[in-house]
């Protein structure tokens, strides 16, 4: 984030229920998706380039259904257009079950282990969490295992860029399944790296970004 903040405008979001964001009545993601149109009118401008990480980028395909012509490119991580085999859908119900034990400070521990490169990250990490509301995750879990984007992505004409961790090899097969729906995706496997791409891999994760955007612009003049 910092370095294309040298580069380009940024502007980073804690989804509503997450971080400092208040959870407000309706958290599912027409309206999470509606909240990110907002903020991208809100700050002036008419199209943006939006980047999603894992469970979050189910996020970014509803805002790709519902407001298409803000979108110059979208960007995702670790994301998938529909849960379609046993791996993700067990790790994300084992998620859903412990939240309803009530057990979201293990979640969010475990979480903040798994995406923070040292201590003063996973502190920063640990802090965002004590502000989250479980029923916000709980919602977009549950969400995410019925979501299919998969006959949005057949028409869709937005450049995409699908970016995967090297050791995440559990997900490349949703990299690969959105390649094949969508003419315009692009796929980019950074080499040494899990599933915490924006944390671990920030450097070559920028430099995906930074390429992509170049990329996208020069084809529009």
């Amino acid at each position: 984030m910092q370095k294309l903040s040298t580069k380009m405008r940024t502007v980073a979001t804690d989804i509503r229920g997450h971080g400092q964001s208040p959870t407000g009545s309706r958290h599912h993601f027409a309206q999470l998706a509606d909240d990110i149109a907002d903020l991208v009118s809100h700050i002036g401008c008419s199209q943006a380039y939006i980047v999603g990480y894992s469970a979050t980028t189910s996020i970014l395909l509803e805002l790709l259904h519902r407001h298409p012509s803000i979108i110059r490119g979208l960007i995702t991580t670790g994301g998938y257009a529909r849960v379609h085999e046993w791996r993700l859908r067990s790790k994300l119900t084992f998620v859903e079950y412990t939240l309803k034990l009530g057990l979201i400070s293990l979640m969010t521990t475990s979480t903040a282990m798994a995406n923070s490169i040292d201590k003063t990250q996973y502190r920063q990490f640990k802090q965002g969490a004590r502000n989250t509301d479980p029923r916000v995750i709980l919602s977009i879990l549950r969400e995410s295992l019925a979501y299919d984007a998969t006959a949005l992505l057949r028409t869709t004409n937005v450049p995409l860029l699908l970016v995967y961790g090297a050791k995440d090899t559990n997900m490349h097969v949703y990299g690969q399944h959105i390649q094949q729906l969508a003419p315009s995706a692009e796929l980019s496997i950074i080499s040494g790296i899990g599933h915490a791409v924006p944390t671990h891999g920030s450097e070559a994760f920028s430099h995906c970004i930074e390429e992509f955007v170049g990329k996208v612009e020069k084809g529009r003049r």
